[in-house]
Formats: C-alpha cells, sequence, structure tokens
C-alpha cells in the first residue's frame, strides 16, 4: 500500500477547474457540464477531479479531445487505486 500511495502523491497537480460532461450510467444527475477541480494526473491516462456537488472524487480517462467518466467514484485514495 505505501507504493501505491508514494504513486498517488507523484501524480498529484496544483488543483484547477475542469468542467466534466456527466451523466454516466453510474450517476443519477441530470446531464449537463459540472464544475469539478482535477487534483490528480496520470500522465496520458487518467485524470482525478473532485466533484464539489457531490462530496466525492471522480476518476476520468482521456477520449481524444474530452475526458469521460470511468464510473469510478469515493474517497480520493480508492478512486486513485480503481484505476
Amino acid at each position: 500500500m505505501a507504493a501505491e500511495l508514494l504513486e498517488m502523491r507523484q501524480c498529484l497537480v496544483d488543483p484547477y477547474w475542469i468542467d466534466v460532461e456527466l451523466p454516466d450510467p453510474a450517476f443519477d444527475l441530470p446531464q449537463q457540464s459540472y464544475r469539478c477541480i482535477a487534483v490528480a494526473e496520470d500522465p496520458g491516462a487518467y485524470l482525478m477531479v473532485y466533484m464539489p456537488h457531490r462530496d466525492e472524487f471522480l476518476l476520468l480517462w482521456q477520449d481524444k479531445d474530452r475526458w469521460r467518466s470511468l464510473g469510478l467514484d469515493g474517497d480520493a485514495v480508492g478512486t486513485f487505486l480503481a484505476r
């Protein structure tokens, strides 16, 4: 577990706002763009964002020119490790 936490720490970024298009079938939200805060990035693969409106973290993957939800959400460590 220590190695995974170190890897997560290395992927942390200076937080920045990002618009995320939801819903994904895993979420019970109206379809719209939500303001989220990017907090960790696994270069070329995944982005973890904080969703203030749900008080949860969400894992995204890049599909061409936009980020898409993987339907994985929850606490920061569990969400990051689920990638």
